[in-house]
C-alpha cells in the first residue's frame, strides 16, 4: 500500500489566511491605537480626495482676500502673502504628502523585498554583497540624496520621490533580511526542503508570507518618515516648486513672515505633525497585532 505524501506542518506565524482574517479583526478593533489612527488616516484620505469639493477657493487664485489676512469666517486659516486661501492650500497640500507616502513606502518595498529576501535566504556572498550595498545607500540622509538627484534630473517633486526611495529601501531590505533568517531556521522550512520542494517554491509560498509582519509595520513607518522628508526637502527649495502645492513648499513660503503672519507656518506644521503621528500610531497597532506576543497581551491571554 503506497504511503501518503507527507506535508510539512503549517507554522503558527503571522500568515493571513480565511480562517485567521475574522481574529486579525478583532485584534485590529481591540487596539485602540490601530482603530484611532485608521480614523484619522481614513478622514485625511477623503480630504485628499474631496479637495476640489472640500477646498472654498482656487487654491492658486491670488487676492481671494486681504494679504496676510488673520483667520475669519471666509477664510478660517487666514489667507497668504498674495492673498491665497491658506485652508485650499492646506486641503490640495495633503494630496503631495499622501502622494509622496505612498509612493516612496510601495517604491521601497519593491526593491528592498526581494533583495532582503534573496540575502537571508541565500547567505553567504550574496548576502555580503547585497547588504554592503545596502550600507551605502543607508549612508546617503534624505538631503543629500534629493541633491545628488536634483543636480541629475532637475528640481521637482519627481527629484523628492526618486532619492527617498533609494534611501529607505535599506531599511525594508534589513527587516526583512532579519524576518527571513528568523523563518529560515524553523523546522517546517527543513521539512519542506527534505520533501524536495524547489527554493522558488519555499520561498514564496512559506518564507515570504511568515516574513510580511514586520515588514509591513515598517511600510507604515516609512509612509510617516517620507512625508516629513519630503515637507523638508520642499522647505529647502529642492523638492516641490510652484504653482504645485506642499506643506513643506508652504512653510518654505511662510519662514519670512514668521512675526508678521505666524499662523501662516503654524497650518501646514499642524497637518503635517497629525499625519506623521497618524502613521506612527498606525505602525504601533499593526505591531501589536502581528506580533505574537503583543497579541497575546492585547487579548488578556
Amino acid at each position: 500500500m503506497a504511503r501518503s505524501a507527507v506535508r510539512p506542518p503549517e507554522p503558527d506565524t503571522l500568515q493571513i489566511s480565511h480562517r485567521s482574517r475574522p481574529s486579525l479583526i478583532s485584534d485590529l478593533l481591540r487596539s485602540k491605537k490601530a482603530v484611532i489612527s485608521l480614523g484619522m488616516l481614513t478622514a485625511v484620505v477623503m480630504v485628499a480626495v474631496l479637495a476640489p469639493v472640500l477646498s472654498p477657493f482656487d487654491p492658486s487664485k491670488v487676492q481671494t482676500g486681504p494679504f496676510f489676512a488673520p483667520p475669519s469666517s471666509l477664510h478660517p486659516l487666514g489667507a497668504d502673502n498674495l492673498g491665497r486661501d491658506v485652508l485650499s492650500r492646506i486641503i490640495w497640500g495633503s494630496r503631495v504628502s499622501l502622494l509622496a507616502g505612498l509612493l516612496v513606502s510601495s517604491g521601497a518595498l519593491l526593491l528592498g523585498v526581494p533583495l532582503g529576501l534573496l540575502a537571508g535566504y541565500l547567505g553567504r556572498s550574496a548576502d555580503t554583497v547585497i547588504m554592503r550595498g545596502m550600507d551605502v545607500l543607508f549612508a546617503f540622509p534624505p538631503v543629500v540624496m534629493a541633491l545628488t538627484f536634483a543636480a541629475v534630473i532637475g528640481l521637482g517633486t519627481r527629484t523628492v520621490l526618486l532619492a527617498l526611495v533609494l534611501v529607505y529601501t535599506p531599511s525594508v531590505s534589513r527587516v526583512t533580511r532579519s524576518a527571513v533568517l528568523g523563518v529560515r531556521a524553523q523546522a517546517y522550512i527543513e521539512a519542506a526542503r527534505t520533501l524536495g520542494q524547489r527554493d522558488r517554491w519555499i520561498v514564496l509560498r512559506h518564507i515570504l508570507p511568515n516574513s510580511l509582519g514586520p515588514v509591513i509595520v515598517q511600510a507604515t513607518l516609512i509612509m510617516s518618515y517620507a512625508i516629513l522628508s519630503e515637507a523638508a526637502i520642499s522647505y529647502l527649495g529642492l523638492g516641490t516648486q510652484s504653482p504645485e502645492f506642499s506643506w513643506g513648499l508652504m512653510l518654505s513660503d511662510a519662514s519670512d513672515y514668521m512675526w508678521m503672519a505666524p499662523y501662516l507656518a503654524l497650518w501646514p506644521g499642524l497637518a503635517i505633525m497629525l499625519v506623521v503621528f497618524t502613521f506612527n500610531f498606525l505602525g504601533d497597532g499593526l505591531r501589536d497585532i502581528l506580533d505574537p506576543r503583543q497579541r497575546s497581551v492585547l487579548r488578556g491571554e
